[in-house]
């Protein structure tokens, strides 16, 4: 977010995470957290709202797909059609996907919901996946980028210890195995 002078704001970035799995939602929070990020924690779309609603500013939100109530799909339509809250960038993040983003066993219409919502929001990002299982024991490398990617485009300057991630995440990409 730009301050009153144009500049990057220097606040801490603040993210949204929306995570059913304890042990996921665990190893998220302690990630980005170690990377200079606050985060806001919660199990559900109805508690996720509550947040939204707060008048917090997010940054960036991590949704799951697999949710209870309502799912990751249908929260991520209704925020593509609110006007201040599309302004956020949601990071889809789920194991209803493979790494190849070949659908496994979600339903088809919740895919094309996320497909609509992508294109007809700027601030969508591609769908990362947990892998294999709902639980997981690291943090992809992709969603620590789509997430500073998010955080970039609110104009908040990046934590020093993010920063290092991703240059560690880019070393691995450009060194051939």
């Amino acid at each position: 977010m730009l301050d009153l002078n144009g500049s990057i704001s220097k606040h801490k970035p603040l993210i949204l995470l929306i995570e059913d799995s304890p042990k996921t939602q665990q190893v998220l929070q302690t990630k980005f957290s170690d990377l200079g990020c606050d985060v806001v924690a919660c199990g559900n779309t109805e508690e996720a709202w509550d947040h939204l609603k707060s008048g917090r500013n997010f940054d960036v939100i991590i949704l799951d797909f697999v949710l209870p109530g309502t799912k990751g799909p249908a929260f991520y339509e209704q925020l593509s059609i609110d006007k201040e809250l599309s302004k956020i960038t949601v990071v889809p993040f789920t194991s209803t996907i493979d790494k190849d983003d070949y659908l496994k066993s979600q339903d088809p219409r919740d895919w094309a919901t996320i497909s609509l919502s992508q294109r007809s929001m700027d601030n969508s990002t591609p769908i990362v996946s947990k892998g294999d299982s709902e639980h997981i024991n690291q943090v992809p490398d992709d969603l620590i980028l789509n997430v500073a990617h998010a955080i970039r485009k609110k104009n908040v300057k990046l934590p020093d210890a993010l920063r290092s991630s991703l240059r560690e995440i880019l070393r691995k990409i450009d060194t051939p195995n």
